[in-house]
């Protein structure tokens, strides 16, 4: 039987989330709301009208936005996100904190990314089997910045 996964969200974690989320739903007139671990992305941002302007997945960095030149995305929140947006037309949204500034990333039809497989050693990582797996790299200069 395989072991069940790890959470590796914690309050501190889901704090930091919240913030920027909270950071976002301000810029854009809207309401984060916390989505269902069932739907794969952290948020749905909701107008007034109760509609759903954007869905997001919000990642917080502890490197530079330099130190790479792209961002690496699992291929599952990737497949997610697209699929989400080209059955009901919201915009899916990728949204980074780095510890130099932070960027948001918003998903067009056809954009072209690189596949790979991310191969993460125990002595590389936090040991987790399940790390080791296909990723979208996302070019860094894709993201727009989010001002402070």
């Amino acid at each position: 039987m395989t072991p069940k996964r790890p959470t590796y969200e914690n309050a501190e974690s889901l704090k930091t989330e919240l913030e920027y989320a909270n950071k976002l739903a301000e810029m854009w007139d809207a309401t984060a709301m916390k989505l269902p671990l069932k739907y794969q992305l952290d948020f749905a941002m909701i107008n007034a009208n109760k509609d759903v302007k954007a869905l997001v997945e919000i990642k917080h960095r502890t490197i530079p936005s330099t130190q790479f030149p792209t961002f690496v995305l699992s291929l599952s929140k990737w497949t997610k996100g697209i699929t989400l947006n080209e059955i009901t037309g919201i915009p899916f949204i990728l949204a980074v904190k780095w510890t130099d500034r932070a960027g948001i990333y918003k998903y067009h039809t056809g954009d072209d990314v690189n596949v790979k497989f991310n191969f993460r050693t125990a002595a590389k990582w936090r040991n987790d089997w399940q790390d080791n797996e296909p990723v979208v790299e996302i070019p860094i200069d894709w993201f727009e910045e989010v001002n402070d």
